[in-house]
């Protein structure tokens, strides 16, 4: 009996390239390896070099080369469990900022980019520029950012929980409402950056500084400010419950309304203008050093 070969290729909605007979349609929703198959005696052949590939020409999730932000491991893996990042050009990210997460953009410069709700989770973006960028409602989990340029971006309930900011710059960046717990702030600086009622539980702030900065109504408990500079910062209304301010330097800084409770003051140095939640008496018992 002669057969008759017959090739045929479909893209699904979610952009798989499968191929078969008629018949496979109903019955397959993907076929990515070369196997002749006989379908109601017709031999459907399928091309060596098919890829499982999404509309937007990316390999679809679980490629080998494909990495995936993987909280229990606090890593970007492929299926193999082998770390990794994507590897993206900036033009490509910026047409679907949807497609960043794990990405490699180190020292990218995304300057001023529009790059609101977008994923970066674990993308590398070790001294990336984003001066002036607007990242508001972005995620930014367990990114890395150490020494990268956000001046002036605007981070509004960004998703940074984790994120490794390491002597990154972020003056007058604005963190308002942003999920910075446990985020890594070591001597980054932000000056005058705006983090009203931002989340910084357990983050760490050592000698980072931020001068002039507003943390209104911020949560800090369990935070790190070893050595961190708050001078005529404003702290009004903030939590630093169980919060390590040891060191810290607080010439000018308005603490009216702060909790407390149990943060280390220890050796922390604080003057005149200095507006405590507490009398001078209280700061003397808990160790804070007054200086002109």
């Amino acid at each position: 009996m002669k057969k008759t070969i017959i090739f045929v290729v479909a893209v699904t909605l979610s952009g798989v390239v499968f191929a078969g007979g008629f018949e496979d349609f109903r019955t397959q929703s993907s076929l990515t390896t070369l196997d002749a198959q006989i379908v109601t005696g017709v031999d459907v052949a399928m091309p060596t070099t098919a890829k499982k590939i999404d509309l937007n020409g990316m390999e679809i999730k679980g490629a080998a080369n494909y990495y995936q932000y993987d909280e229990k491991n606090y890593a970007c893996l492929n299926v193999a469990g082998e770390k990794g990042f994507n590897n993206i050009s900036i033009s490509e990210f910026l047409r679907n900022t949807q497609k960043g997460e794990c990405a490699n953009l180190r020292e990218a410069n995304l300057r001023g980019a529009d790059i609101r709700e977008g994923n970066l989770k674990g993308a590398n973006l070790i001294l990336a520029n984003l001066r002036m960028a607007n990242l508001i409602g972005a995620n930014l989990g367990r990114a890395k950012l150490i020494e990268a340029d956000l001046t002036g971006a605007k981070m509004l309930s960004a998703k940074m929980r984790g994120a490794n900011l390491m002597r990154a710059n972020l003056k007058s960046a604005d963190l308002s409402m942003a999920d910075l717990r446990e985020a890594d702030l070591q001597r980054a600086d932000l000056n005058e950056a705006y983090l009203k009622k931002a989340n910084l539980s357990k983050a760490y702030l050592n000698s980072a500084d931020l001068y002039g900065a507003d943390l209104t109504g911020a949560y800090l408990n369990e935070a790190n400010l070893e050595m961190a500079n708050l001078c005529k910062a404003n702290l009004s209304e903030a939590n630093f419950s169980n919060a390590y301010m040891e060191g810290a330097f607080l010439r000018g800084t308005n603490m009216s309304g702060a909790n407390l409770k149990d943060a280390n003051l220890n050796g922390a140095r604080y003057n005149n203008n200095t507006i405590l939640p507490f009398s001078d008496a209280e700061a003397k018992r808990r160790g804070m050093i007054k200086v002109n």
